[in-house]
């Protein structure tokens, strides 16, 4: 075979991963996030919603459950949801997931408490929250 087969072989492999490295690299993008979405400031007895929402570029259907909370009562929860959502970016086809669980709380004491970290394991991998801090204040002082 003279170099002119071998360069037009080369061209092809060429288009085909030019063509390709889109679809590929979305199908290997993990980008997952969990994010603690909660009122910064509360008083005692007062009733609140708490939402830890995971987001990815890849479905992920995991609950994020606590049993309890220390210096919060559970009213209720967890309420689960999820949704995906489709956009174009730079004309590529970007979908992201979510999946909230949502809880209902009760302040039981004063003090700035933190609500527990959400951790996941995906794909042999750990992904986890920022902590949250809620200041919980006494009705008797306002």
């Amino acid at each position: 075979m003279n170099n002119k087969g071998h360069s037009c072989t080369f061209y092809r492999i060429l288009i085909i991963f030019a063509v390709l490295s889109p679809f590929v690299s979305t199908a290997f993008a993990q980008d997952v996030k969990i994010k603690i979405n909660a009122p910064e400031t509360v008083m005692i007895g007062e009733q609140f919603r708490v939402n830890y929402t995971i987001e990815s570029s890849v479905e992920i259907q995991e609950a994020i459950i606590f049993r309890n909370m220390d210096g919060f009562s559970i009213l209720y929860g967890p309420s689960v949801s999820s949704n995906r959502s489709v956009s174009f970016e730079k004309g590529q086809r970007v979908s992201v997931y979510t999946y909230t669980s949502s809880y209902f709380l009760e302040a039981l004491k004063e003090g700035k408490l933190s609500l527990p970290r959400a951790e996941i394991s995906f794909k042999g991998k750990k992904y986890k929250s920022d902590s949250f801090k809620i200041e919980v204040k006494s009705p008797d002082k306002y």
